[in-house]
């Protein structure tokens, strides 16, 4: 959900399914998720799906490739997709991308339009003073953020 928001996908007729463990779904609900999914459920199964924002990794990517119709789309998004998910992709007839925006400047723009109209909203889970970033760093690790953290200067 990388660039927009879940209900602005809901808005355009999407339903949205979104993953995070259990005790999170209200939250993607809050932001605008059809369908909370828990990763940690093996035994969950989705299937004709039109895109994927692969935000997690190449193991969660190639998990939910499986999901992906073909003709359809995962956006792998952190580092771009891996050989082993573009081999498999070609396999099921499902294209692959990256980063849905530079960090160049016309991408950083684009990315601020899409804040100023309230289309793009970040969730802040902590922020820490600089001089705390190696807490900010443990706390990240630790796999239990909701949102994003934050350094401040």
């Amino acid at each position: 959900m990388s660039g927009t928001s879940p209900s602005r996908w809901r808005r355009r007729g999407a339903y949205v399914l979104g993953t995070a463990s259990a005790g999170k779904h209200e939250f993607l609900r809050e932001l605008g998720v059809d369908e909370p999914i828990d990763y940690r459920d093996e035994t969950a199964t989705v299937s004709d799906v039109d895109l994927v924002f692969g935000l997690v990794g190449e193991q969660s990517d190639l998990r939910w490739l499986d999901a992906v119709k073909p003709g359809g789309l995962l956006i792998a998004v952190p580092g771009g997709p891996s050989e082993a998910v573009v081999a498999k992709a070609e396999q099921l007839g499902v294209r692959t991308s990256g980063m849905l925006a530079e960090p160049d400047q016309l991408g950083l723009l684009a990315l601020t339009g899409l804040v100023e109209k309230g289309e793009l909203r970040v969730h802040v889970d902590q922020t820490f003073p600089l001089e705390d970033v190696a807490k900010a760093h443990e706390v990240g690790e630790g796999g239990r953020v909701t949102g994003k953290l934050v350094l401040t200067v």
